[in-house]
């Protein structure tokens, strides 16, 4: 039974068929300063978790799923290529120390509010080949503070979701097909990517567009290859190599957009 914060100072181990009960307005503390690991047995962690680890690595020997938050301040937290699952990410304090080792697992947060928030200056990702996705398709406003890391790919597959910071991806997938809301990119900021898709269908159209109507945001290619999507709503968004990207034939062409050619890519034989 975990009730009240649970302070730790070594490695936990869990096993199928233990039953967990737990107060969720408390937290799981690992404060350990040297390596240690976390086995969860393949059980849902009903408490959230916290890693105060100066010096210290947690390291995870199977994947990690939660119905709270994760926060990770001091230390490194190494996926160890496992997958993790949990309402948000929280590392945006006054002062942190923290690696995220993200490894070559799928990060899904299934949060609303700040589902992804990090300290700026403290933080170091290591994204390896890892997918981070939030998918909360509820109208409540989620944010992804990106502050300005490199990401390996991300999808978005939740509505009303804000993405601040100038931050770098390898791919962006725009899964908001018939959301009301879509993807909202802070007015100002640029988004770098080497390959940007969507989901968009016949009625169905994947929107994005900036957080404040007339003020642009900015989509930019890392390379010269075409990107070719359809079925989008784009308001507000500035696409840069303006020839490289094709939004299609079926998309809309709210306002304030440029860089958009709204066509599909032309073929040569």
């Amino acid at each position: 039974s975990l009730i009240g914060q649970k302070y730790l100072y070594g490695s936990l181990t869990l096993v199928s068929g233990m039953n967990i009960t737990a107060n969720s307005t408390y937290v799981l503390v690992f404060e350990s300063r040297s390596s240690i690991n976390l086995t969860t047995g393949g059980l849902s962690i009903p408490i959230g978790l916290y890693q105060n680890m100066f010096g210290g690595t947690l390291t995870l020997q199977d994947s990690f799923t939660s119905t709270e938050d994760l926060s990770l301040a001091y230390g490194t937290f190494n996926a160890n290529g496992f997958n993790v699952l949990c309402t948000n990410l929280q590392n945006n304090y006054s002062t942190v120390n923290a690696t995220i080792n993200m490894g070559s697992g799928t990060w899904t947060l299934t949060g609303t509010g700040d589902v992804w928030s990090l300290n700026s200056t403290g933080t170091t990702i290591n994204a390896g080949t890892s997918t981070l996705i939030i998918n909360d398709t509820s109208t409540g406003s989620k944010t992804f503070s990106g502050r300005g890391k490199t990401y390996n790919n991300i999808t978005f597959s939740g509505d009303n979701i804000t993405v601040s910071g100038n931050n770098t991806f390898n791919t962006m997938a725009v899964n908001t097909a018939g959301l009301a809301n879509g993807v909202k990119f802070t007015s100002g900021s640029t988004q770098t990517v080497s390959s940007f898709t969507t989901n968009g269908s016949a009625g169905n159209l994947a929107i994005i567009q900036s957080t404040t109507a007339g003020s642009a945001h900015t989509l930019a290619k890392a390379d010269s290859v075409d990107v070719s999507v359809n079925y989008m709503s784009i308001q507000d968004s500035t696409a840069t190599p303006a020839d490289t990207w094709y939004a299609g034939a079926n998309s809309t062409n709210v306002s304030g957009n440029s860089g958009w050619i709204f066509t599909s890519p032309t073929t040569t034989s």
